[in-house]
Order: structure tokens, then sequence, then C-alpha cells
């Protein structure tokens, strides 16, 4: 699997003339040692000047041993635009 440096699917709420984007999924390989606070910093950094208060909901799959694989992300956001 390749590394996915932008999210890869968007979903979006539309009310009225607005449409606000709610969440996107993405893969983020886990730096070695790196904890989950640490990974959602990292992102945050990453993405906050391209979403409006990113939020994100982490599920971490891990091999046998513990050690992370990867993390399945959900970045949520108050981005709102007309249309």
């Amino acid at each position: 699997m390749a590394h996915m440096d932008a999210p890869n699917r968007e979903c979006y709420s539309v009310t009225g003339n607005y449409r606000t984007r709610v969440w996107v999924a993405f893969l983020e390989w886990p730096r070695p040692g790196e904890t989950a606070g640490e990974l959602v910093q990292r992102l945050h950094m990453k993405y906050q000047a391209d979403y409006a208060q990113p939020t994100f909901d982490i599920e971490v799959s891990r091999y046998q041993d513990g050690t992370p694989k990867y993390a399945l992300v959900r970045l949520r956001t108050l981005d709102v635009e007309e249309v």
C-alpha cells in the first residue's frame, strides 16, 4: 500500500444554498514510536490550512505484535461554501 498524502473521500451536507464538508477519510502510517495524540497533532498541522477547524477520529490497525500497521483517519471540518 502506498502512503496517501491527501484525503481520498469527501462527503458533503447540503442545506439550502450552502454546502458543508463533513468528513474525509484517508490512511496514514504512524511514525515509529508515535502515539495517537502525536499523530493527531501532526495531522492537524498538516491540514489546518486546508480545512476549517479540523478534528480527527482515528482507528489504528496493528500487527500481531502490537506494532501499528496503518491508521484510518476521519477528518471532520466546518468548511462552508455557497453553492
